[in-house]
């Protein structure tokens, strides 16, 4: 090859080996917000993730990709804990697969895993990184990638939080921040293998629940209480740390506490240097509840629901007109059985309007409906009466008073009968 030759072929050799180098090496790093997807890990980080995430398909020897690279970065930086940022290295051969699977024709190509993970969509906004940003905090939601990564903790659910599992857990007590700052969820990224977590987060603003702060004697914030947790749900025990080395930068904030949480959360256990969990209530165990049940008076129950049965009290409404099995008010006793069901009272009601014999055994005629008759059965039967409002509130006021030995109870001699029903029919055609 001649001088000249050699000279005008000297450029294309350069670009060549910088191609050829550039095309070995991956355009992000572990120092980068932007998380490195394979062939071996997408499926679990990402398809069987609940997190949204945005990512990049790239070849680092794509001039449009090394001009992307530093706004992807910038813009991943400023998604933590709004979203997850991937990128998928389409030249190594483990990735080619994934390429395929995607359709990916030409690079950067950049795809959004929604909630529905088998159907991403393109990005198809400015690649710069505040269009990124703006684009992916309003599809993903406010808090989409923080709310599942961190816990948001009250008082009442610190218990089941430390207690739920064994694992060990990290609470981050802040003062004044309602929400989890973005740097939390992205501690938390990192102890997140697919759907397996090995240490458990959450978030309290001390301002809301200082009992929090309290019960693990701190008073500097922001503190981040390392838990590891040693015994059952029941026996409610465990040891515990308080980091308090944190207010900086977010990145210095994540890296103080992983070295934090890796040492006293995972490292050798030894509880002589860690103080014992206190104590929280626990969650109340419901009590049992009776079935709620409100029905409709008639000849055949009235011994087994209202003048007899387990239930030594009968609450009767009694009304006028009703459209079938529905008339005024009606809602509201509903509401009133499920709210006393506990309580020593059955809940029935009846059409006075076609039982006028049974209604003025209690004094009442059709121009004193509805009203609500208090029935208490056993070896003689009493009854009081409420002509008020027939509301919600005016009838529990009456059967607290009731339950308080509150109420004047009169005598019910004798105890009126209901008529059944062929009965009516014959007393209307008699009427004819």
């Amino acid at each position: 090859m001649s001088r000249e030759s050699f000279r005008s072929f000297l450029p294309f050799r350069l670009l060549l080996i910088s191609t050829l180098c550039v095309g070995a090496l991956s355009l992000y790093d572990t120092s980068d917000s932007v998380e490195q997807l394979t062939g071996d890990n997408f499926d679990e980080e990402v398809l069987q993730s609940e997190d949204f995430w945005i990512v990049e398909f790239y070849a680092p020897w794509c001039g449009h990709c090394q001009k992307l690279a530093p706004e992807w970065k910038k813009a991943a930086k400023e998604l933590l804990g709004v979203a997850r940022v991937g990128a998928v290295n389409c030249d190594e051969d483990s990735n080619k697969g994934l390429a395929s699977k995607y359709g990916i024709k030409g690079f950067p190509t950049i795809k959004v895993f929604g909630e529905d993970k088998t159907k991403p969509s393109d990005y198809q906004q400015a690649r710069e990184a505040g269009a990124i940003v703006e684009f992916v905090k309003e599809a993903a939601g406010p808090g989409a990638a923080s709310s599942k990564l961190v816990t948001p903790l009250t008082y009442l659910d610190t218990y089941f939080f430390l207690h739920g599992d064994s694992a060990p857990k990290a609470i981050l007590l802040t003062e004044g921040e309602r929400k989890p700052p973005s740097w939390l969820a992205s501690l938390a990224v990192k102890y997140k293998d697919g759907k397996e977590r090995s240490v458990r987060f959450a978030h309290a603003d001390v301002g809301a629940h200082p009992q929090i702060a309290k019960n693990f004697r701190l008073d500097r914030f922001p503190a981040l209480v390392i838990a590891r947790i040693t015994g059952t749900f029941k026996e409610a025990e465990g040891f515990f740390s308080a980091f308090t080395k944190l207010g900086g930068k977010g990145s210095d904030n994540i890296r103080a506490a992983k070295e934090a949480v890796d040492e006293i959360a995972l490292g050798d256990f030894d509880e002589r240097s860690l103080a014992p969990l206190p104590a929280f209530p626990p969650p109340e165990t419901p009590r049992r509840t009776a079935p709620t049940s409100f029905f409709r008076l008639d000849h055949d129950n009235a011994d087994t629901v209202c003048f007899g049965g387990e239930k030594p009290i009968c609450v009767l409404a009694i009304v006028a007109g009703a459209s079938g099995d529905d008339f005024p008010g009606k809602e509201e006793l509903v509401a009133l059985s499920r709210k006393y069901r506990n309580d020593p009272f059955s809940f029935v009601w009846l059409d006075g309007s076609a039982q006028t014999e049974f209604v003025s055994g209690f004094g009442l005629g059709a121009d004193r409906l509805p009203a609500v008759v208090v029935v208490k059965h056993g070896r003689r039967t009493r009854f009081a009466l409420h002509e008020g409002a027939f509301t919600a509130a005016a009838v529990s006021e009456l059967l607290d008073r009731t339950l308080g030995g509150d109420v004047a109870f009169k005598s019910l001699k004798p105890v009126p009968e209901l008529v059944p029903p062929y009965l009516q029919d014959q007393e209307d055609v008699a009427d004819e």
